[in-house]
């Protein structure tokens, strides 16, 4: 994929990311070749999420910097992890493990080159995980309240996950899928978003993070 090189900007503090030149440019590239060169693929390329920094991942990224001892020498699971920015985090602030879990491989592969150019050991799952009972101490999940019936299953299985005595991290900017009224959401912290990261996020000028507690 020529137009997939590394970049040197730093898009925040202590952490660089392997990003496109121009995401769409890749993206319709591929599109393109889709009629040949990557027809047989078992998946279809869809939109770069993956080559962005999303809200709720930077607010979790910001607490994690805030609050080191919350992933210290502990295991992590970063689920819905995009670009990895959260997993990078958590591992750079002395986590013990981190997974890195997203059911797009083109999201892995991006957080494969992102933990590669930050020089940090991130495993990596597409396992569709939830409803599932996962062994992490720690689920960090950022941005995945962008649809009431996906987000309805999350909060489902991540108020399990608590129960068994898992530490439960929501990163949000406040998507109407995410369930305020429920009593066992616990905001922890709110973040300013940077000029650039809202004007890339429809407008979103917080990003915050919430714990499940009860």
């Amino acid at each position: 994929m020529p137009h997939n090189v590394a970049n040197a900007r730093k898009i925040i503090q202590r952490i660089t990311k392997r990003r496109n030149v121009d995401c769409l440019l890749l993206w319709l590239a591929t599109n393109e070749l889709e009629s040949n060169l990557i027809k047989d693929l078992p998946f279809q390329f869809q939109d770069p999420f993956w080559a962005f920094v999303w809200p709720g991942s930077w607010a979790l990224h910001k607490f994690i910097q805030d609050n080191p001892k919350v992933v210290g020498k502990r295991t992590v699971l970063d689920f819905a992890s995009g670009c990895g920015l959260a997993a990078i985090t958590a591992k750079q602030n002395n986590a013990a493990t981190v997974l890195a879990n997203d059911i797009d491989p083109y999201s892995v592969l991006s957080v494969r080159m992102n933990a590669a150019l930050n020089n940090v050991n991130i495993d990596t799952s597409t396992s569709d995980l939830i409803g599932r009972e996962v062994t992490q101490d720690v689920i960090l999940a950022g941005d995945i309240f962008y649809e009431e019936a996906l987000g309805a299953d999350v909060m489902k299985w991540l108020e399990r996950e608590q129960q068994v005595g898992k530490r439960v991290l929501i990163g949000d900017p406040g998507r109407a899928a995410l369930p305020l009224q429920n009593s066992r959401l616990q905001l922890k912290a709110s973040y300013d978003l940077p000029k650039w990261l809202q004007k890339s996020n429809h407008g979103y000028v917080e990003g915050k993070v919430y714990e499940i507690i009860g």
